[in-house]
């Protein structure tokens, strides 16, 4: 397939384009790796630095981890100490459906919140903190296919963080970066190079069929 050219993948579906990195030295344990996205990247990366503003406020990742010892205000509190607008409460998805106090003895965020958990958790509202019993809350969890919150109670704080609402983060902005990486011609197939000739052939064509079009 390396010797095939774009229009042979044109009615191709699944993905077959892949780059294989090969080391030139060993990699230590832990040692980072860095992708050189290329010259003209870096300069519009350094040139759109020079304009923007963040937006302001803490984002969810920031907030979680300064307060993380700190109570959550309930919904009553929150009414004249609300949280910043860009933010919302998201419950663990297990405390919705009630298989949440084993799991909350898990000391390991990372174990307790993995990436695709964070993607799932759910609406949340804080009803009442337990400081007299257990430290725990008691919560309304919302799920979006069903009609009516469901009370839980004794939910640990772990099961409870901040998130970023929709849109509110920097990459949603109108003004985000971005930016094509281009890649070396050295590390693109001679067949899938692009050529400036087949581009001003095809423009010719293209003016030639509106001539006819028109006529």
């Amino acid at each position: 397939w390396l010797s095939k050219s774009p229009d042979d993948f044109e009615d191709e579906y699944k993905p077959h384009l892949s780059i294989d990195y090969v080391a030139t030295r060993d990699i230590k344990e832990g040692e980072e790796l860095f992708l050189d996205y290329g010259d003209e990247f870096e300069e519009a990366w350094e040139e759109f630095l020079e304009d923007w503003q963040p937006l302001g406020g803490q984002s969810a990742t920031q907030w979680n981890f300064v307060n993380a010892e700190k109570p959550l205000r309930s919904k009553k509190e929150q009414d004249w100490r609300p949280y910043p607008a860009n933010l919302e409460l998201r419950c663990h998805p297990s405390v919705f459906f009630g298989d949440y106090i084993d799991l909350q003895q898990e000391d390991d965020e990372e174990e307790l919140w993995p990436n695709h958990e964070k993607g799932l958790a759910l609406a949340c509202e804080v009803h009442s903190w337990n400081i007299d019993e257990d430290d725990t809350y008691t919560v309304h969890v919302f799920h979006p296919e069903y009609d009516q919150a469901i009370t839980r109670r004794h939910v640990a704080r772990s099961m409870i963080r901040m998130v970023d609402r929709a849109y509110t983060t920097d990459w949603h902005r109108r003004d985000a970066f971005r930016h094509w990486i281009s890649l070396p011609d050295e590390l693109v197939p001679e067949a899938w190079r692009f050529d400036e000739s087949d581009l001003h052939d095809n423009e010719h064509e293209y003016v030639e069929e509106d001539d006819e079009n028109e006529i």
